[in-house]
């Protein structure tokens, strides 16, 4: 499609959940009964193996795909359900949402189109300055 990618930084990721809908959450197993949201069918198997491994032993998760990001935040905001999230974005210290980390990392990434120079350069650069 014209795109490329390149790995800036490295962010730990957890579960984003609704503060006011979900007030005692230590640890994974207080969502037990929660469904997981998610957005995007491309990755919908690496999600669902991610929060698979972090329930564990704990409980068996139920997952629902939304339409779009929208209107999964929208569910989220509403308690309908908690969503895997990086600690990159501004949403995990936010009034309406709380961060429950899972201490396993992801990737950032920048994404560009591929004939533009100066975009590759400036995620180059990016990714020197955060280590990748």
């Amino acid at each position: 499609m014209g795109l490329r990618s390149r790995h800036i930084a490295r962010t730990e990721c957890g579960i984003l959940y609704s503060k006011k809908c979900f007030e005692n959450v230590k640890t994974i197993a207080d969502l037990r009964g929660t469904q997981f949201l998610g957005c995007d069918t491309n990755v919908q198997g690496q999600f669902e193996a991610m929060i698979g491994r972090a329930c564990g032993n704990a409980f068996t998760p139920r997952f629902k795909n939304c339409a779009n990001y929208h209107t999964a935040v929208f569910e989220l905001s509403r308690g309908n359900g908690v969503m895997l999230f990086v600690d990159w974005d501004s949403a995990v210290r936010s009034e309406l949402f709380d961060f429950l980390p899972l201490h396993t990392s992801m990737y950032v990434d920048a994404v560009y189109l591929e004939d533009n120079e100066t975009a590759a350069a400036f995620a180059d650069e990016l990714a020197k300055i955060f280590g990748v």
